[in-house]
């Protein structure tokens, strides 16, 4: 439990030979974010589903580090472009990510190749991926901070937040085009607004899915199950794992392998085939 923001992980990278922007830039470079706890993940878990922890606070991180806890200086040339690939390795936490004096170009999100699409500021999910293109500039002696700022608040936006909106965890690295340059520049952000990714628009521009046969909404909060333990919710009811697994159920129950209730409390949605499914899931948690 919790391998993966105890720091086994990894980037994975897929070079696909078709990628339409190909010709637009010269070089690659990885950028990882994550949040980062000095106390392993099973017992950051056991003090998070304890009965004392009335207000469902997640544990909050003690840093942030960026490309496994390198000192985040990258090096680039003058006049180049890089495909910067982003990945947010977190557990719980978003992650501002800015190039002050750089704008990027989205290409690709979530592994899916978009529209070219000028952002300033990104805010990358837990698990979300973002590909860009930085054009640096001529000058061969100018290095580029950049700032990553996990985001801790309840609600990032909230102008009468109590307690009010901040970021303890912040982390800037440089793009380095001069190593005996000035290699201690901050990026600095007075005011966080995101690109809003729900306007990315996909390459191929086909249209959506549809006519659309059922909607299932998943609202999402914390709840307690029946021994009064918090619990991540699904529509007021937590996951109970099954003694016969969902596929089994399927084949040995005929007729009645549409009757949501015989697969337990996982949450179960019947769909019939080839009907098109439009999920609705929606955060009600403040935490």
């Amino acid at each position: 439990m919790g391998q993966y923001p105890d720091g086994f992980r990894g980037p994975l990278i897929i070079h696909n030979r078709r990628d339409p922007y190909i010709d637009d830039y010269d070089s690659d470079v990885i950028l990882t974010v994550s949040d980062w706890y000095h106390t392993q993940s099973p017992a950051l878990i056991s003090q998070m589903l304890q009965p004392n922890n009335t207000d469902f606070q997640p544990p909050r991180p003690n840093s942030a580090i960026v490309n496994e806890g390198s000192d985040g200086h990258i090096p680039i040339e003058p006049g180049k472009t890089y495909r910067v690939r982003i990945i947010n390795f977190s557990a719980m936490t978003a992650a501002f990510v800015v190039f002050n004096a750089l704008q990027m170009q989205i290409i690709m999100l979530d592994g899916t190749y978009v529209q070219k699409t000028a952002a300033n500021q990104l805010r990358v999910l837990p698990a979300q991926r973002y590909d860009v293109l930085l054009t640096i500039g001529d000058n061969e002696k100018q290095n580029y901070p950049f700032l990553v700022a996990l985001d801790t608040n309840e609600d990032y936006t909230a102008k009468n937040a109590s307690p009010a909106v901040a970021y303890h965890t912040n982390f800037t690295g440089q793009l380095i085009n001069d190593p005996k340059g000035n290699l201690k520049g901050k990026s600095v952000v007075d005011t966080f607004y995101p690109q809003d990714d729900t306007l990315i628009l996909p390459f191929d521009n086909q249209t959506a899915f549809g006519p659309v046969a059922k909607r299932w909404v998943l609202n999402f909060d914390y709840c307690r199950d029946a021994n009064g333990y918090p619990r991540a919710c699904f529509n007021g009811k937590t996951f109970i794992g099954q003694e016969v697994p969902t596929l089994y159920s399927a084949v040995s129950l005929g007729d009645n392998n549409t009757e949501v209730s015989a697969y337990g409390q996982v949450t179960a949605f019947t769909i019939g085939y080839n009907e098109v499914l439009e999920i609705q899931p929606r955060e009600l948690d403040t935490h």
